[in-house]
């Protein structure tokens, strides 16, 4: 391991400068001597002569090289001239690629085993943990020695990194005092580890299920659903857990908040493994700072402990009995690691608490919920870091056969780990021949067991939780300030003190509740009314005579009102603010005879809301007011009709808003005598009011330039992209604008005396689209010959004026413009 050090302390020497310079970064610019070596740039034995046979492929920064001597080593990328670090061109690249990517391998892999070894150690109950030590830390290195060849070969990313799932570590030690307490009350111990194996399997198997399924149906996005604060609150319970078991693995001590728990942490040597633990995690901080934020730089630190921790106590003149007697160093059962790799070799079925398995199935569901939410999370991350798109259902699947065998081995779940494989990304690693090394790396340190945890000091597995702990609380609680509201806040903290006070999915449970009951209060608070006025100054889209809709919206203003309720859901939180609105209304405005509400994309309604609807039915009947209900699903009408009985009401209802209105406006012209067909004689009558100002010789000039066609139905009177050549008076049968022709649907229809086409002859503009006659008719063209008469087209342009001020009035109903 010394030997290694200083062979690789050059490279990463280089590594933290380039990062210190602003060179490290994400994708194909990276500049760190392992990656560089991959890209045709790197260290190593230098010759001038490389320089001549490479200079034509590549041009390196231009440094000054007459102080090296040839054929000397020098430390990738440094240059004594200049005294800073730099890249050169490398005589064979195919040598640097695989030193390369075996040294950033060996990294990785000495990472990983560092980074899952403190949580082996914490993994068993207290009763049994020292016993079985050395199997939780090869169960961990297992997991994640299966999971980094799974995803070798499946995950889409080159440099995926797998790692056993620490932060379902709070389940899985809660599970163990669970069902420590069962045993230990039927005083059957010798079943305790049998029986947490094969549950810690079967929530591994049904996670990878979980996972898979979510893969293959497609469905993985539904994890974007979950609130974040609730996750947010999760995260920091699972801190404070792991922050704890820091303490508690430095101390050698059970956590509980009691004060004869807490006074046992500080008394004798556990005060001062504590002080020391706590010393070396505040340096924490001050390595990154002077690393730069280099990802080497805490690795490194770690790795470094119990070579300091042993020269000290050698130092200091102790012996290593010494060390284990004061419970420095950790304690090591008689279990080798091998029965960790293969966890099933530690089970007889006699032993196995079969009925205790049911009791644990609610903490089970929540880890594997928990475990599904980590890949929408990180491979999402992985890929911006490596600037590439990411397939979320690949990674599901990916990370489900990953799970179901490590099950099937009777290990722990595991994932793709976002920070190691971001080292190793930007390490220049990468392909399967590295992840065999990581994997191979791992799998040593598994099987080495006692050998390797007798030499490993109590404070390093302290550091290690109380760093991982304590950035998950900085994250939660400080991270999230700027991001989160004050309400939201106040339910992350009621959720960590929740996970800490009633258990983790009590807490998680509490947390939903919260959230749950804040959307309600927040949507409640809203007003489902978006619009309440009266109808006049809207229409549908029936054209009709100018006189008529003077008077119609006359009839509108005093008898019609409308409601539009805002797109979503009704339910019992804001559809009693809907009836009180329309009870309110009705008290108001007595002479009402019609009242039209648009539901406007109304998606559901739960049973208050539709008993909600029935009364507004029924208060509309005691007031002899016709309710008419637009765009309201089908469903939601038969469940309304069903709640009213017999006498309390009629419903109209419509499948659109325009179709509505015009049954409404067809309601009030019953009180208007109905005009007269359209003759020659009659067409003066219809221009008329179009053009108030206008004297009747002016009008009478207008109409001498229309020429009367009739048409039979079917007929096709323009096409879209016609030339506008003419414009068009109904004087009878039925006219429709086609705006599908393949399925012959209607947008608009043009009765008789309403006016079509005089806007697009005006302004110039083509035909939008086809015009048909629907029934036999009968119309006067207004042609492009009249336009030639300036008074004519004076009095044509106030004609097009007035038909499209209709139009925007009908704009108004639909809720497109609030006035005209």
């Amino acid at each position: 391991i010394i030997r290694f050090i200083f062979h690789c302390l050059p490279c990463t020497f280089s590594f933290f400068h380039n990062s210190r310079s602003g060179m490290l970064g994400d994708g194909p610019h990276i500049r760190t001597p392992l990656l560089t070596a991959r890209q045709g740039y790197g260290g190593g034995i230098y010759d001038k002569r490389d320089k001549e046979q490479s200079s034509a492929v590549s041009t390196p920064p231009s440094v000054a090289l007459s102080t090296l001597t040839p054929m000397m080593w020098v430390p990738p990328g440094f240059d004594r001239s200049v005294q800073h670090f730099t890249l050169e061109p490398t005589p064979s690249p195919a040598k640097n690629v695989n030193i390369a990517l075996i040294l950033s391998s060996i990294l990785t892999g000495l990472v990983t085993v560092l980074d899952n070894t403190p949580y082996g150690l914490v993994l068993f109950p207290l009763v049994c943990r020292d016993a079985y030590s050395s199997v939780g830390v090869s169960m961990v290195l297992g997991a994640a020695a299966i999971s980094q060849l799974t995803m070798t070969f499946t995950s889409k990313f080159p440099c995926a990194v797998g790692c056993m799932v620490v932060e379902n570590l709070p389940f899985l030690t809660m599970m163990g005092r669970e069902v420590t307490a069962i045993l230990q009350a039927r005083s059957e111990e010798s079943k305790i580890v049998p029986t947490l194996i094969v549950l810690w399997a079967l929530s591994t198997l049904l996670s990878g299920m979980a996972m898979g399924l979510l893969g293959a149906t497609h469905a993985g996005r539904f994890t974007a659903y979950f609130p974040k604060h609730v996750l947010l609150g999760y995260v920091g319970g699972m801190g404070v857990f792991i922050f704890l078991s820091g303490i508690e693995i430095t101390t050698n001590r059970t956590w509980t908040w009691t004060s004869a728990a807490l006074s046992s942490q500080v008394e004798g040597q556990c005060g001062y493994r504590l002080m020391l633990t706590f010393l070396m995690s505040f340096l924490v901080p001050v390595v990154k700072m002077f690393s730069s934020g280099s990802p080497v730089a805490l690795p490194c630190y770690f790795l470094s402990i119990p070579f300091v921790f042993w020269f000290c106590i050698y130092l200091f003149g102790f012996t290593a009995d010494e060390a284990r007697a004061n419970e420095w160093v950790i304690s090591v059962g008689a279990n080798s690691g091998i029965p960790g790799l293969l966890p099933w070799t530690l089970v007889e079925p006699s032993l196995i608490a079969w009925d205790v398995l049911p009791t644990q199935m609610l903490t089970v569901a929540g880890l594997v919920l928990f475990t599904a939410l980590h890949v929408p999370v990180n491979a999402p991350a992985l890929g911006l870091t490596l600037g590439v798109s990411t397939d979320i259902d690949v990674e599901f699947r990916s990370h489900g056969i990953a799970n179901m065998l490590t099950g099937a081995f009777g290990g722990l779940q595991s994932y793709m780990v976002y920070s190691t494989s971001a080292l190793y990304h930007k390490c220049g690693g990468g392909g399967i021949i590295g992840g065999f090394i990581i994997a191979g790396i791992t799998v040593f340190f598994a099987a080495g067991g006692n050998s390797v945890l007798s030499l490993l000091p109590r404070p390093l597995a302290g550091v290690v939780l109380i760093h991982l702990g304590f950035d998950l609380i900085y994250e939660v609680f400080i991270d999230s300030l700027s991001s989160i509201t004050v309400m939201e806040y106040l339910q992350v903290v009621t959720v960590v003190v929740s996970m800490e006070v009633f258990g983790f999915m009590q807490g998680l449970g509490i947390g939903l509740l919260m959230a749950c009951s804040a959307f309600i209060i927040a949507f409640a608070s809203e007003d489902p009314i978006d619009v309440s006025s009266a109808g006049g100054g809207m229409r549908s889209k029936m054209m009709r005579p100018l006189k008529i809709r003077k008077k119609l919206d006359k009839l509108l203003e005093r008898h019609a009102w409308i409601l539009r309720v805002r797109g979503g859901s009704l339910f019992f939180g804001n559809s009693v603010r809907l009836l009180e609105h329309t009870e309110t209304l009705l008290e108001i405005r007595t002479d009402l005879k019609f009242l039209v509400v648009h539901f406007t994309s109304l998606h559901g309604a739960d049973c208050t809301a539709v008993s909600a609807l029935a009364e507004i039915v029924t208060c509309c009947k005691r007031k002899n007011v016709i309710a008419v209900f637009a765009e309201l699903p089908d469903d939601i009408i038969a469940r309304v009709q069903h709640a009213l009985e017999s006498g309390q009401g009629n419903i109209y209802t419509c499948k659109c808003i325009n179709d509505a209105f015009a049954w409404v406006e067809d309601k009030l012209l019953t009180s208007i005598k109905p005009p007269p067909p359209l003759v020659a004689n009659r067409l003066f009558s219809i221009l008329r009011p179009l053009v108030p100002d206008a004297g009747d010789d002016e009008i009478s000039l207008l109409c001498k330039y229309f020429t009367r066609e009739t048409h039979e139905a079917h007929t096709v009177l323009w096409k879209k992209g016609d030339d506008p050549s003419r414009a068009l008076v109904v004087e009878t049968g039925l006219l429709g604008v086609n705006c599908d022709e393949a399925f012959g649907l209607y947008s608009e229809f043009c009765k008789p005396g309403t006016i079509c086409g005089e806007l697009g002859l005006v302004t110039g503009e083509s035909r939008q689209h086809d015009l048909v006659a629907i029934e036999d008719s009968v119309v006067w063209s207004f042609g492009k010959v009249g336009l030639k008469d300036p008074m004519v087209r004076s009095l044509f342009q106030q004609v097009a004026l007035t038909m499209a001020s209709h139009r925007l009035h009908h704009l108004t109903l639909l809720g497109h413009i609030h006035s005209v």
